[in-house]
Order: C-alpha cells, then sequence, then structure tokens
C-alpha cells in the first residue's frame, strides 16, 4: 500500500521534525520533574495489579471484538484469528504510527482484493467509532467534573454540543439515504466520498461505538485505580479522577503516535496534565508509562512471537 505521505516529501519533513521535538519535550519534562526525585515505582497494592492485567486483557479482546463484529461477514473469520490480527496491529504499533499500523494489519487480514478494499472501509469506520466513544465520554465528563472551575451552564451547552455532533455523524454512517435526499448533489458527492459508500448503512456503528465506548472505560479505569491515591481514597475522589482521566484519554488522541517513543510522550503529557493535582509526579509518569506498557508495549510484543512464528511456519 502506497503512502500517501511520499507524495509530499515537504509535509513529511514536518511530521518527522514534529515527532522528534516532541520526544525532545517529553524527555526534558520527564528530566526535570524526576530530577529532583528517586525514579521508582509507587507502592500499589496486589490487587491494583490484577485489576490493571485484567482491565488490559479485557481491553484487548473488547479491540478484536471491533473488528471481528463488522469483518466476519467478509470472509471466514474467527474469533481467534481477528485476536491474532489484533495483536499483530499493536506489533505494528510499536514502530509505525497508529492509523498505518491499524490499516496494515487488517488488510493483511484478506487475500481477495475487493476484501482489502472492504476492510479498509471497516477500519475507516472503526476508527469513526472510536471518536464517537471518546466525544461521549468528553461530553459526560464535562457535566461531572466540577473541578474543571467551569459553571454548570457552560458545560452543559459543551456536553449538548458534543452530543449533537455525535449524533449527527452516527446517523450519517447508519442512514445514509435518508441524508442523501436531503442535501443537494453537490453536497452528497462530497459525503459519498467522506463515507464508505459499500458499507454506509450496514456498519453496526452503534455496537461499535459502545464496544469503543468500553474499551475506553478498561484504559481509564485502569489509568484512575493506580493514579488514586490511596491515603485519601473516597468514591467521589476517585469519580473525580475518572472524569479527568477522560478528558486525559481524549487529548492524548490529539498527539500523533510515535511507536516506542509513544509512552515516553504519554509520561510527559501526563506529569503536565495532572501537574495540579495531589498525586506526586512520579506518580503519575509511572502510572502513565505502566498503563500503556500493559495495553500497548506487551500485546506488540506477543505480536511479534506470534508473527514470527507464522513465518518460521511457512
Amino acid at each position: 500500500m502506497k503512502n500517501w505521505l511520499s507524495e509530499y516529501p515537504l509535509l513529511r519533513k514536518i511530521l518527522e521534525s514534529t515527532k522528534w521535538i516532541l520526544v525532545a519535550i517529553a524527555l526534558i519534562i520527564v528530566y526535570d520533574k524526576f530530577n529532583s526525585q528517586s525514579l521508582r515505582l509507587p507502592n500499589w497494592k496486589a490487587w491494583q495489579w490484577i485489576s490493571l492485567s485484567l482491565l488490559s486483557i479485557i481491553g484487548l479482546l473488547i479491540e478484536s471484538a471491533l473488528w471481528y463484529i463488522p469483518a466476519k461477514n467478509i470472509g471466514k473469520l474467527s474469533f481467534r484469528s481477528a485476536l491474532a490480527n489484533t495483536l499483530l496491529f499493536q506489533y505494528f504499533h510499536l514502530f509505525a504510527p497508529s492509523g498505518i499500523s491499524e490499516f496494515s494489519a487488517r488488510l493483511g487480514q484478506f487475500q481477495e482484493k475487493k476484501d482489502k478494499k472492504k476492510s479498509i472501509e471497516i477500519t475507516l469506520l472503526i476508527q469513526i467509532s472510536k471518536w464517537l466513544a471518546r466525544l461521549f465520554l468528553t461530553a459526560i465528563a464535562a457535566i461531572i467534573w466540577t473541578d474543571s472551575g467551569l459553571k454548570l451552564e457552560i458545560r452543559l451547552i459543551f456536553a449538548l454540543i458534543i452530543l449533537l455532533v455525535i449524533f449527527i455523524i452516527a446517523s450519517l454512517i447508519k442512514k445514509p439515504h435518508y441524508w442523501h435526499s436531503r442535501f443537494n448533489d453537490k453536497w452528497n458527492d462530497r459525503l459519498l466520498r467522506w463515507l464508505p459508500a459499500t458499507l454506509s448503512g450496514k456498519f453496526p456503528i452503534y455496537k461499535s461505538t459502545l464496544l469503543s465506548l468500553a474499551k475506553a472505560m478498561s484504559y481509564t479505569l485502569a489509568f484512575s485505580l493506580l493514579l488514586l491515591p490511596s491515603e485519601n481514597a473516597s468514591f467521589i475522589l476517585f469519580v473525580q479522577f475518572l472524569m479527568a482521566t477522560w478528558i486525559f484519554y481524549f487529548a492524548l488522541s490529539f498527539l500523533p503516535s510515535l511507536g516506542l517513543a509513544e509512552g515516553l510522550v504519554k509520561v510527559g503529557a501526563g506529569i503536565l496534565f495532572f501537574s495540579e493535582t495531589m498525586v506526586p509526579e512520579y506518580q503519575v509518569g509511572a502510572t502513565t508509562l505502566i498503563v500503556w506498557t500493559f495495553n500497548k508495549a506487551l500485546p506488540g510484543m506477543i505480536g511479534g512471537i506470534y508473527s514470527l512464528k507464522v513465518k518460521l511456519k511457512r
């Protein structure tokens, strides 16, 4: 699959430079914050490690289901095969941006050219459903997160706007013909270019968004359980930390994927985002890195071993 960035060498250089600038900034932040403190793991309890492990496994299974449910109708696809492909996707993600790695892994699931085309369309719609889930969590957090400093009226308006955007995008995918009849030909052409025509109306967008919500919850719940100070733990405080983590999770989606350097960049972003909280900076950094390791690095390593094993068999 040809990389479209090869057609724009200047843009490619800008993106490459941005990547290394972000890595450098993250290194400076991490060094500055940890310079006066000993770099160590927080004193997490056994139940926190067990929760992290279980939630990471659940997240991996949900990611596999996200691919399996819409793709099973293309060819003879088992859930086990979808899980193996998801591990391969995580392996590619260690060396390439998330979007490229996901498309590359999903393309390799099928052999026929027409099936590969459908896999691209499915992957695009899955990524849209993930964005809808992030937007929904952000809308809920905007209402509940009282520590944001914004008035309730402003938070409610912000949440309603987000929910309206989610409804419009989901209905565009679920019922494209309804919207086509209400646009003129010029807007219809634009809509068809943006929306995969062969799958729109058939893709389970609501089910996919619900699964994306469950995956986001598994990630943010694990993050919040490790981040919450055990000395002052309470349900209200946990909810506030969870809301903050939802906002942080949404903000992370705007950061470029940087392969192995991604974990370091997320550590720097986490320290900056939670700098005003009562949580020690070393705990924020350790939590960000450990959650990324369990959700991305370890599945990626397993995917790499699986890929090597398949190649050796051939």
